[in-house]
């Protein structure tokens, strides 16, 4: 931590700002032992030892403070570099390390400063944020976190001569790559012995800092800690992330400044004494680290990274081609539709793509990228040179985070077009009973002339499906068609479409009479509990619940309703087993309306059964923080 004068109490003002934009699944933090993150310590104690007393920059007890950090993190697959820099004639690194996967363009980064001051090891200042980190980052490759934001932390080199390294590291990036940096989170100091519990204030940092001070205030609270907020300026290693405009927030356990009676009456500790009386000395050794504030630091800030980073969604979103097979003269262009389904974890952007094709052939999808629930045209074009034949293509859509879903399509390149087709469709029987939970199947017959006829249906009931075996047929052949009614499928008599589509895109349509039959689905079968059932926050802040369901057969799937306009829920997760239980997050905005809201929550069984059980929201209007006196940031 760098030296600076002392500075005025601040006076923080809560202004609704643009907001970092918040993961769609939150992750839920662990809690991390605070005796591993003093083993650290331990280490960068005896990497002082070794190395005259200290870990400061262009001194082998910084490199091997840096190698130690290293070796820890590519054993946990971390991708890492090092990256020089020079300063005061002496080289000086940088450590950074990016764990695999999460959204390229949307990054949460956390660092903090490795190096130490000349005149002792460093271990509060800053060992202490940089152990945290470290432990943090280990965690998260402990549990191969599938984050929704891809996640990277640095350790700074030279901060103590002036915020060297963090300033050397965001000079560097690109305009492109500094916009790609959601938040940065800065911890400096979490160990001080006679300990404060600072929150860094949003009061003149960019465009979104609020929400990241909000966020962590919330951590303490959950600590049971009243956190005061602390002007920041320019004195850690923030500063650069600041001036790129890029939102910033951390920490802060003090310094060299004196903790008042008021801090003393709520935190503990003494008052007229300072934070850290080793702060900058030789006697700032594991000896000065108090670890309460160790641990509930680095939780806070395991709190925030887990919760900014969120969690992906669940690849199990589907992809299908209609219909399976094309035919495609050269010198033409033929196109199908392709299908896409929304996974558990709701709608993603995927990318579509195609292989598989001739040379001389090409595919077109029209979007390129869709949200899993919505279609795209792919468009198959031939030269006259593609050579004739029959091939196996696989369409596939990739999300974010690189899984991927392919389908399979057959395409026939024909030497030129066939005559124009003149086919029509049968189906026997045109009318068809099938029972809930049951299927029912008929017979289509294609007749006249042309070459293959793919085969669709539409109009479907809720909870039927349909199927072709197979699903393109020649002229003057058959094909099976299955109704497949679910348990929930809606009872009646339906008039289902089935559609022939040549390769010329002619299509012929049959009408086949569908009736459903079954009871209606039970209701109030299951049980269905929140606790707490009621949570009272103001505009911005979040309520949390714990929905506990059991009844039906089956896993069971929760919904909400009632939710007050510009809140959003988060299930985690949404479908449980029997017994089982969700963590439900409420998320309010700035323009969620005040008062009292009754929120629905529903548990579906598999069979259809459903419960209910009501949580009453209170949403207060928003309020502004209080003035706090606080020390000078460091």
């Amino acid at each position: 931590m760098r030296m600076r004068t002392t500075l005025a109490a601040l006076a923080a003002t809560a202004v609704p700002l643009a907001l970092v934009a918040a993961p769609s699944h939150a992750a839920t933090a662990p809690d991390i032992p605070v005796a591993d993150v003093k083993a650290h310590l331990a280490q960068f104690q005896a990497i002082a030892q070794n190395n005259g007393g200290n870990r400061a920059h262009g001194r082998p007890g910084y490199r091997a403070s840096v190698d130690y950090v290293k070796g820890k993190l590519d054993a946990a697959g971390y991708q890492t570099q090092v990256l020089q820099f020079t300063s005061n004639g002496a080289t000086g690194y940088n450590l950074i390390a990016d764990w695999p996967g999460g959204d390229p363009n949307a990054v949460i980064m956390a660092g903090g400063h490795l190096d130490s001051v000349s005149s002792g090891p460093g271990i509060n200042d800053n060992g202490s944020g940089s152990a945290g980190l470290l432990e943090i980052a280990l965690t998260i490759a402990e549990q191969d976190l599938k984050p929704q934001k891809h996640l990277r932390f640095g350790w700074w080199g030279a901060e103590e001569l002036g915020l060297v390294g963090s300033t050397n590291y965001v000079n560097g990036l690109s305009s492109a790559e500094k916009a790609k940096i959601d938040a940065y989170l800065n911890f400096d100091m979490t160990g001080s012995p006679n300990p404060a519990y600072f929150v860094y204030s949003a009061s003149g940092q960019p465009t979104g800092s609020l929400e990241l001070q909000r966020l962590l205030e919330q951590g303490f609270a959950d600590e049971g800690v009243d956190a005061d907020l602390t002007s920041i300026g320019g004195r850690s290693d923030h500063a650069a992330f600041a001036r790129a405009g890029i939102p910033v927030g951390g920490t802060f356990s003090g310094a060299e400044g004196t903790k008042t009676s008021a801090q003393a009456q709520k935190w503990g500790g003494t008052a007229g004494q300072p934070y850290d009386r080793c702060y900058h000395s030789s006697c700032d050794t594991t000896s000065n680290i108090n670890d309460t504030s160790l641990d509930r630091h680095t939780d806070v800030a395991a709190y925030a990274i887990y919760t900014l980073a969120g969690t992906a969604q669940q690849t199990d979103f589907g992809v299908s081609v209609e219909p399976a097979s094309l035919d495609v003269a050269v010198g033409t262009s033929r196109s199908a539709t392709v299908r896409t389904t929304a996974g558990s974890g709701g709608s993603e952007r995927i990318t579509l793509s195609a292989t598989g094709l001739p040379s001389g052939a090409t595919a077109a999808f029209s979007p390129s990228s869709v949200d899993t629930g919505a279609d795209a045209t792919l468009t198959v074009s031939a030269t006259p040179d593609t050579a004739t034949g029959s091939y196996p293509v696989r369409v596939t859509g990739t999300n974010a985070a690189g899984k991927a879903v392919s389908a399979d399509l057959t395409l026939t390149i024909r030497p030129d077009d066939p005559p124009p087709a003149d086919f029509r469709l049968a189906v026997n029987p045109s009318g068809l009973t099938v029972a809930a939970g049951a299927d029912a199947s008929t017979q289509v017959l294609v007749t006249g002339n042309g070459g293959m006829i793919g085969l669709s249906a539409s109009s479907l009931p809720s909870g039927v499906q349909a199927t072709f075996q197979p699903t393109s047929v020649a002229v003057g052949s058959e094909a099976k068609l299955t109704f497949v009614a679910s348990t929930s499928a809606v009872p009646g008599t339906h008039t289902v479409t089935v559609t022939g589509t040549d390769h010329t895109g002619k299509q012929v349509n049959a009408q086949v009479s569908l009736t459903v039959e079954g009871d209606d689905p039970p209701t109030d079968d299951v049980q269905v509990s929140a606790s707490p059932s009621t949570g009272t926050v103001s505009q911005g802040q979040l309520a949390q619940t714990r929905v506990t369901a059991t009844g039906g057969t089956g896993a069971l799937t929760l919904s909400a309703s009632g939710v007050p306009a510009g809140t959003q829920v988060y299930w985690n997760p949404r479908t449980i087993a029997q017994g089982g239980a969700s963590d439900v997050w409420l998320f309010t905005n700035f323009q969620t309306p005040t008062g009292t809201h009754r929120v629905t929550i529903t548990a579906t069984a598999a069979d259809g059964a459903t419960g209910t059980t009501t949580y009453t929201l209170t949403v207060t209007r928003f309020g502004y923080f209080s003035a706090s006196t606080t020390p000078r940031a460091w």
